[in-house]
């Protein structure tokens, strides 16, 4: 049977999927193509390069495939302004830019070595996962520097399994080491899926377990959270409340957010429950944060959880208060990042961008 145009675009449509959210992934995706310089440099801000959110934001723009040679660009600078021996006489780390009349300039300074580089890793998996030809054969080529930086994490490893911060700020966090987590699990499975290197990717599993075993340390089974903090090497170790916005409430997301914890587990059901008890309204943007910031990421847990529903209504809510404006401070990189990969999930359940 010949169908006529008019029944193959009416067949087509309804074998398209459909895309709620394609509206609100394509502004958010825009204005992070904004804050992108020519060189590839994502700006946090008008005139600061904080290479931690450009990561996590370009993992954002890495759910949509149009936007790779956008993540690659930002992918090459990273590289290219990595360490070859840092103040603190580490290979492999880097630090956050000014950037003032077109001059970008270091400031010998970075807020964490340990989260740096383990959402670059997480970063490139996703670039990988794409799926285009260019950014697989990108990620291919920069294995030789992704194994330099675990290495450099390798260094501020301590006896527990966890990573401490900076070299003088000897504190292993519970959300960088979820992050750190995750990031070795997203490089043993560029070992073994990009590199063709099974060995080496059953090494960063381990080391990831490892990292795990530490974080359950900080659980405490009295306040039936984790602690948010550890003092290197022996304590003390920094207590949460659900009363305190960050970093106690927000951290104990995400243990379930990076894949610490399964997703669907009683833990993590249990601390999401929490989470919503003394927080209530976070999907209307009425959090604890003294400089109003939304937090995506929450709106991000709630998808790995299961909660389409608080993530919808979380999704509703940026669009009113910050899409409609044009994004307007204190939305930042880190925060489109987040929100994209959030909107890429409640668009299209299963697509990359969040992994549980």
């Amino acid at each position: 049977m010949i169908l006529s145009p008019a029944l193959l675009f009416v067949a087509g449509a309804l074998a398209a999927p459909r895309s709620r959210y394609g509206g609100e992934i394509a502004a958010a995706a825009a204005w992070v193509d904004r804050q992108q310089l020519p060189d590839g440099a994502v700006l946090y801000g008008s005139n600061e390069i904080e290479p931690y959110f450009a990561n996590v934001a370009a993992t954002g723009l890495a759910t949509q495939r149009a936007q790779l040679p956008r993540v690659r660009a930002w992918m090459q600078w990273y590289v290219a302004h990595l360490n070859v021996r840092d103040r603190w006489g580490l290979r492999g780390t880097i630090y956050d830019y000014r950037y003032a009349h077109g001059v970008e300039t270091s400031l010998r300074r970075a807020d964490s070595v340990d989260s740096y580089a383990a959402t670059f890793f997480t970063l490139a998996r996703a670039a990988y996962d794409g799926g285009d030809a260019p950014s697989q054969a990108y990620v291919r080529s920069i294995r030789p520097r992704l194994e330099e930086m675990a290495e450099m994490l390798e260094d501020v490893a301590q006896a527990d399994g966890m990573t401490v911060a900076l070299p003088d700020h000897p504190v292993a966090y519970l959300m960088d080491n979820a992050e750190v987590y995750r990031g070795l699990s997203d490089l043993a499975y560029l070992e073994r899926r990009a590199f063709a290197r099974a060995p080496e990717g059953a090494a960063y599993d381990a080391r990831a377990r490892r990292v795990a075993a530490g974080i359950a340390t900080l659980w405490s089974s009295a306040n039936g959270t984790y602690d948010s903090s550890k003092q290197e090497p022996s304590g003390p170790q920094a207590p949460s409340h659900w009363s305190v916005w960050y970093p106690d409430a927000t951290a104990q997301l995400f243990p379930a957010l990076q894949g610490v914890v399964p997703a669907a587990s009683p833990r993590a059901s249990a601390l999401w429950t929490a989470f919503n008890a003394a927080w209530p309204a976070w999907d209307r943007l009425i959090n604890g944060d003294p400089g109003g910031f939304p937090w995506a990421l929450t709106g991000a847990t709630a998808v790995v959880v299961g909660d389409r529903q608080r993530a919808a209504v979380f999704a509703s809510s940026v669009e009113r208060r910050y899409a409609r404006a044009g994004f307007p401070y204190p939305w930042y990189d880190l925060e489109a990042g987040w929100y994209l990969r959030t909107l890429s999930r409640l668009d299209a359940p299963g697509a990359p961008g969040l992994r549980e």
